[in-house]
């Protein structure tokens, strides 16, 4: 029977989340917008962003606004969650998958909206949605807005009344704990993007809390060539990579199940993609969290693989600022939570690896490249972790020192300093993985 939940209602009795009907098949855990929003400022955020790219306006409100319910956090700041959007932490991991060509049916999972009105409701999910979904906003009275820093006065947050709307979606109905996204009559809309701890303990008691087994995307790049290499952790022998109107199967990994490429024979569109395992557990423990990618645009530098454990009990963290580019700009690759003046240096390749080295891991392969020592600064003793190290990638790239590092050119770029009181004698940071972009 067919059921509708509203997001402004009477609130339930409840003390908690409330857990309404079963979790979304593995096989409809997308999204897709038909973008007939007919307010101006429901579509006027049309600034490209490199971290959810290929869509702007409504589509790109509504997407971040499932999106706050994956497993892990999405690359890209947003000015209202400075935390990032992706806190659910559970075995669920929505596919953001495009336009629709209509509103669809109940179960095609599609969000759009209605023209009409009922009595001060704003939206409704069609239920019960295990085998799909449709979220239909009332076009009147309201108007609804997309900006990403908050609605305008007297419009409402298309992103929050997403973010709320996709929770029943996935199986919660409303809560009785003031302030969570799914609370049935909110005070204030706009809060309602950001999952409170009850929204995220619902979630997770419907499709599980995410192990660490689950597979990882934390990074990738993209090379002049057309070779796409996935980096993180916990990829399979077996691999199926979703992307924007593109499915590859049969994709193995290498390095211990960190590194994935592939050439995919035809470019995707711009979107998020998603790797899942070609066989294993079911319930989402075996799919990865999404990750943008823009075939047309330069990847953004990205952190991957795992620092070594300094004799301080610290692990020094990579980090960088602004993008490397042929043209010129600013890139500096820098390191915190290193050993306080000790001498380190930049090691970077132009392939990925994880093999045991010097008692801790080695993320480059192939040749290594050295750039020239320098001390680490900090406190001037005891021993502590207030060193840092820094790296001017920027000024090498401009300098021709090293021919190979042209447009389109991939790198894979790790500190390692000196620690007297480790056994090995060294420390090493995570890596860093970067396209030279233009």
């Amino acid at each position: 029977m067919l059921g509708v939940t509203a997001l402004i209602l009477h609130p339930l009795a409840a003390e908690a989340y409330v857990t309404a009907w079963p979790a979304l098949g593995d096989n409809v855990r997308f999204v897709r917008v038909f973008n007939n929003f007919a307010d101006a400022q429901a579509n006027d955020e049309l600034q490209a962003d490199s971290h959810w790219p290929g869509f702007v306006g409504a589509p790109r409100a509504l997407w971040k606004g499932a999106q706050e319910w994956s497993s892990r956090v999405h690359p890209g700041p947003d000015p209202l969650q400075t935390d990032g959007i992706g806190s659910g932490g559970a075995n669920l991991d929505p596919h953001f998958t495009g336009l629709a060509a209509n509103t669809g049916f109940p179960n095609d999972n599609v969000a759009s909206e209605l023209n009409g009105s009922n009595a001060g409701v704003i939206a409704f999910t069609e239920l019960p949605p295990n085998d799909g979904w449709r979220i239909r906003f009332y076009a009147n009275p309201w108007i609804f807005d997309d900006d990403p820093a908050g609605p305008a006065p007297g419009c409402v947050d298309l992103q929050a009344v997403m973010t709320h709307e996709y929770g029943h979606a996935l199986g919660l109905d409303h809560s009785g704990v003031p302030g969570a996204t799914m609370e049935a009559a909110p005070l204030d809309v706009t809060a309602l993007r950001s999952l409170e701890a009850d929204d995220v303990a619902g979630v997770q008691a419907i499709y599980g809390a995410a192990g660490s087994s689950k597979p990882r995307i934390d990074a990738l790049t993209f090379d002049s060539s057309g070779v796409l290499t996935l980096l993180g952790a916990n990829f399979a022998a077996g691999n199926e990579l979703a992307l924007q109107g593109l499915t590859i199967s049969n994709l193995s990994s290498t390095a211990g199940g960190t590194v994935l490429s592939v050439s995919p024979s035809s470019l995707p569109a711009a979107g998020d993609l998603r790797l899942s395992w070609s066989s294993g557990p079911a319930s989402g423990s075996a799919v990865s969290n999404t990750f943008p990618f823009d075939p047309a645009g330069c990847a953004k530098p990205g952190r991957w693989c795992v620092g070594k454990l300094n004799s301080q009990g610290c692990i020094a963290a990579i980090s960088h600022s602004g993008n490397p580019r042929a043209s010129g700009g600013g890139f500096l690759i820098t390191a915190s939570q290193v050993l306080n003046n000790k001498s380190g240096l930049l090691l970077y390749s132009y392939a990925p690896a994880f093999t045991p080295f010097q008692g801790g891991t080695l993320c480059l392969g192939g040749g290594l490249k050295r750039t020239p020592a320098s001390s680490s600064g900090g406190n001037p003793g005891p021993t502590d972790c207030s060193g840092g190290l820094s790296f001017d990638f920027q000024a090498r790239i401009l300098s021709g020192v090293d021919p190979q590092l042209v447009a389109g050119r991939v790198v894979f770029a790790q500190f390692i300093y000196r620690d007297p009181a480790d056994a090995s004698g060294w420390g090493l940071s995570d890596a860093l993985a970067f396209t030279i972009c233009p």
